[in-house]
């Protein structure tokens, strides 16, 4: 094991207007404080972008909050009538999508604090605007209550879709008129839920309870001050109720809450300006969100793929961790980065933790672990220190079973007279998770590891993904070769070089290496082929799940290169699949979807809100074929109507 610092085809086809709900267990937990207590930082800094939630269904991000129950994981949710919540991290890569299951008009904003259940913490979302009304003003609005659920902390490309459970919807009216209104807090020490109007050069803030309301009550809500501030589209009240915090799209400004300061008394003294990006970089910037601790506040704005960004607090205060460690598995010779976020003032200094030895020379908040083996699994531990205190974040790497690397195609001898002699192979990744292969070897049948190829720093196989690794030529002679239009324009391509390295045209081997392999006799991965024919390529069949097949053209999305007569399939191991037929029937549960399948072909069912959209969100179903006798997805029934399609990734 060795350490190191840091630094498909989509298809149309008939789209179905279901019904789907499901449940989800919760378990409680939260912790909330009696009273506030005078925070003194109100001068932040710059931002700082974290990362960029590159998702589209996620276009207008409206309001932002910070879990309380899941350490490092951030809620959104696009503004206007759509039902979806998203989870994501700190780093701004998505975790998972929920659906409310309710109607709502136009949702601006939303907080995580206390509700009703004792040591819980809910998520309120403020359907609060006026983009589905007549005019821009409502003269009631809506605020939705959920349980906060635990989020899953580890990103997938196909993030889980869930429906929340036990969703709660109060109807709240003004005393006094009509209002627009996109900001919502919510006060962790009293539980009263606060909704700010927009108007400009002052807002106002009315005040509701929900803590004993009954799910679909109305209540009429008290105004209980006015506010120096213009138009604040987003707004949040710290996890300890001592810091207050409004934005719009170019301002910002926090006020500190002294303890048993009511949040109308507090917002009633001029806050103190803090910095936001605003336009034109953020074109209509409104969440908000505070850390805990004191940390800052991070921001998100209205736009396709969205920057998350952060201000931290400048007066001294003691670490903090804003996204922590968490567990992670690896394959046997696999590599793992593992990093947190700490904030701090001073900035803090760092040390790790192996089981309780220290790591010598590891000096920063990440970690990457190459080869690892079973010596490397255990409890990491990251220290973050200065001058003010220290902070502490830990996660344990355990090692899973096989990596799902398969060797897919074997090129080793091109046909006579075409001008190209270079020998070619294609790794395949069948697992779930991404895989580096940061230091992974290979070699052909003759040779061991004492004249293996290295794999260059960096390299990096996706789930389903196949690499192509070709002897001496560039990647765009390969392409040439080959033919642009027949490759993706993503498609992977490793150059290698070495004497010994080129396979046999009389019968030959592969053997494939991970970095903590230092036995030639056992490679990870093997196959082994016969006296090539010229010009073909072997191949790996889908169905069988077996190597060494000659590839025929127009079978496993085997073509003939645009340059020569050589025929092979480089970058894909199975032809793309056609539109499944697609029969609706009632089950005992819901709907079910019977579909035509292909065997070795992966289903997945997709949902959305308006069979117009050009984003469709998956459902985290899927479905794998070993033969073509079909599948199924069920679908529950509730009361919101969605349209799925099902497709091949």
């Amino acid at each position: 094991m060795t350490f190191l610092s840091p630094q498909n085809a989509i298809w149309n086809h008939p789209i179905l207007r279901l019904n789907l709900a499901a449940s989800l267990a919760l378990v409680a937990f939260s912790a909330v404080r009696s009273g506030a207590v005078a925070a003194t930082c109100t001068t932040a800094g710059p931002g700082v972008a974290l990362g960029t939630v590159a998702y589209s269904p996620l276009k207008e991000a409206s309001g932002l909050a910070v879990s309380a129950r899941n350490p490092g994981v951030l809620w959104t949710h696009n503004d206007g009538s759509g039902k979806k919540v998203f989870a994501f991290n700190t780093e701004a890569r998505l975790l998972a999508r929920y659906d409310i299951g309710v109607d709502v008009d136009d949702i601006e904003d939303i907080s995580v604090a206390p509700g009703p259940a004792a040591g819980v913490s809910y998520l309120y979302l403020a359907d609060t605007g006026g983009a589905a009304e007549d005019s821009a003003v409502r003269n009631a609005v809506r605020i939705v209550r959920i349980p906060e659920p635990v989020v899953g902390l580890v990103p997938s490309p196909s993030p889980p879709s869930v429906d929340f459970a036990e969703v709660q919807s109060f109807s709240l009216t003004y005393p006094d008129g009509a209002y627009d209104a996109e900001t919502l807090l919510v006060d962790p020490v009293s539980a009263d839920v606060f909704v700010v109007t927009k108007e400009k050069p002052a807002c106002k803030l009315y005040r509701a309870n929900l803590s004993a309301a009954a799910d679909g009550s109305t209540l009429a809500m008290t105004l209980v001050g006015t506010v120096s501030f213009s138009e604040p589209s987003a707004g949040d009240i710290s996890a300890d109720g001592s810091q207050i915090i409004l934005r719009n799209e170019d301002a910002a400004m926090v006020w500190n809450r002294g303890a048993g300061e009511t949040v109308a008394a507090a917002m009633g003294r001029a806050g103190a300006p803090v910095p936001v990006i605003g336009t034109p970089v953020e074109p209509n910037g409104e969440g908000v969100a505070l850390l805990g601790d004191g940390a800052g506040y991070l921001t998100l704005s209205e736009e396709a793929n969205p920057v998350l960004y952060l201000f931290e607090f400048q007066c001294p205060r003691p670490p903090s961790v804003l996204a922590p460690l968490f567990d992670i598995s690896a394959p046997p010779g696999g590599s793992v980065t593992l990093s947190a976020r700490v904030s701090g003032v001073p900035a803090p200094v760092y040390s790790w933790r192996f089981n309780g030895a220290p790591l010598a020379g590891e000096t920063t908040p990440t970690l990457t672990l190459i080869g690892v083996d079973a010596s490397a699994a255990g409890t990491y531990e990251l220290t973050a220190t200065n001058s003010q205190g220290t902070a502490v974040t830990a996660a344990v790497l355990s090692l899973r079973g096989n990596s799902g690397l398969r060797i897919t195609e074997i090129f080793a001898q091109p046909a006579a007279g075409g001008g190209v002699t270079a020998d070619w192979w294609e790794l395949t990744n069948f697992a779930a998770e991404p895989l580096r292969l940061d230091g992974w070897r290979f070699n052909d049948d003759s040779g061991g590891l004492a004249t293996a190829f290295t794999l260059p720093a960096g390299t990096t196989i996706d789930p389903g993904e196949s690499v192509v690794f070709v002897e001496d030529l560039t990647a765009a002679q390969f392409r040439a070769w080959w033919g642009d239009a027949n490759l993706a324009p993503t498609q992977r391509i490793v150059i290698y070089t070495g004497a010994g390295l080129a396979f046999s045209a009389g019968g030959d081997g592969l053997r494939v290496w991970n970095p903590a392999n230092n036995t030639d006799a056992s490679p990870d991965l093997s196959v082994d082929f016969a006296t090539a024919t010229p010009g073909v390529s072997f191949n790996y069949d889908p169905v069988s799940q077996q190597f060494g097949g000659l590839s025929q053209t127009g079978v496993n999305a085997v073509f003939q290169a645009a340059a020569t007569a050589d025929i092979g399939s480089p970058g894909r191991y199975r032809a793309s699949a056609d539109a499944p037929a697609v029969t609706v029937s009632r089950s005992a549960t819901g709907i079910r979807l019977d579909f035509t399948t292909v065997a070795g072909q992966t289903y997945v069912l997709e949902e959305a809100e308006d069979p117009a959209t050009v984003t469709w969100d998956p459902t985290g179903d899927t479905f794998s074929a070993v033969n073509a006798e079909g599948g199924f997805f069920d679908v529950p029934l509730s009361g919101t109507k969605r349209f799925f399609r099902i497709r091949v990734p």
